[in-house]
């Protein structure tokens, strides 16, 4: 769990959770920093994508600041403070919760249960974790169930299965000393099942991870 918790030395950090909700609509949040930049430090993205159809809302905020504070006395829990909008937060337990409230946006969710990336190790990386690569990947949970209250005013036609209720989240963090040019993640999951590719263009070539039962496998890519 500590690859979840904050990487404060980090040039880049950020924090992923993908609502699946009972509409058959996704939720993505996104809240990242990269505290030493000059201009727009620190994000928090909104992405509601309704259920076959192409009306999607999208904001992001580029907030004056975004506060990691880990808990004191446990290398697990921690929190993601936004100032006048909210906090993500972490317990010791796994147990997350957000509480975020702008004005073209609220959810309010808390995770009741937590699925791991695996019973054998912490992180798909696997012992990668470890090592000084440029960048990193944890998935905290592939599939949490969580009750949830979600308003967006300027939908009309918002289901009223996403206003509250019960969805299935995915949560994941990426952090690193660097960013690659570009960026492929792609996941599918059905029950027990799944299947991730991360990678791209990194370190003058593109390379990809991909997660299986032995952790994880790196793999080059040429182009012909």
């Amino acid at each position: 769990m500590q690859h979840y918790a904050p990487h404060l030395n980090a040039t880049f950090e950020g924090y992923y959770s993908r609502f699946m909700l009972p509409s058959g609509a996704s939720l993505a949040l996104i809240v990242c920093s990269v505290p030493k930049a000059a201009q727009k430090p620190h994000m928090l993205s909104f992405t509601y994508v309704p259920s076959g159809s192409s009306n999607i809302f999208q904001r992001e905020l580029w907030v004056e600041s975004i506060e990691r504070i880990p808990a004191t006395g446990s290398n697990n829990a921690f929190r993601l403070l936004i100032p006048g909008i909210g906090y993500v937060a972490c317990s010791a337990d796994s147990t997350m919760e957000y509480s975020l409230d702008s004005a073209e946006f609220s959810l309010h969710a808390t995770t009741k249960t937590r699925t791991p990336w695996s019973k054998h190790q912490k992180s798909p990386e696997g012992w990668l974790a470890h090592l000084p690569l440029p960048l990193h990947w944890h998935v905290h949970s592939v599939a949490s169930e969580c009750e949830f209250s979600l308003s967006i005013p300027s939908i009309a036609g918002l289901p009223e299965a996403d206003t509250q209720g019960m969805a299935v989240v995915h949560q994941e963090k990426n952090w690193a000393q660097s960013f690659p040019d570009a960026h492929i993640w792609v996941q599918a999951r059905k029950g027990f099942r799944g299947f991730c590719c991360a990678g791209g263009s990194i370190l003058g070539m593109e390379a990809f991870l991909l997660p299986c039962n032995l952790g994880m496998v790196p793999i080059h890519v040429s182009k012909n």
